[in-house]
């Protein structure tokens, strides 16, 4: 069984080659991964070497404030976000 999603590399692979398509190849410090799942989309960002923005959209604030509640979090899964944000909102 192959899955193609994020933390795995073929997801990753598949958004190079289009921007390759369309005559971008950006290096790897000009990525940027967007997602709010710790194991997947952080993990996946992290085992490629971009930086991620973690969407904390699911968190509960139970009495703490964001920063604290997404950090505790990402150090649950050993894993780590350049930055954070509460929502994304096109």
């Amino acid at each position: 069984m192959v899955y193609p999603g994020k933390p795995h590399d073929p997801i990753y692979d598949l958004a190079l080659a289009r921007l390759s398509e369309i005559g971008l190849v950006p290096a790897a410090e000009r990525i940027l991964c967007i997602g709010d799942s710790p194991a997947t989309d952080m993990g996946g960002a992290r085992r490629r070497g971009y930086d991620g923005l973690y969407v904390g959209t699911g968190l509960s604030l139970h009495g703490g404030d964001f920063s604290t509640e997404v950090a505790d979090l990402l150090a649950e899964y050993g894993i780590e976000a350049k930055w954070a944000m509460p929502a994304l909102t096109w």
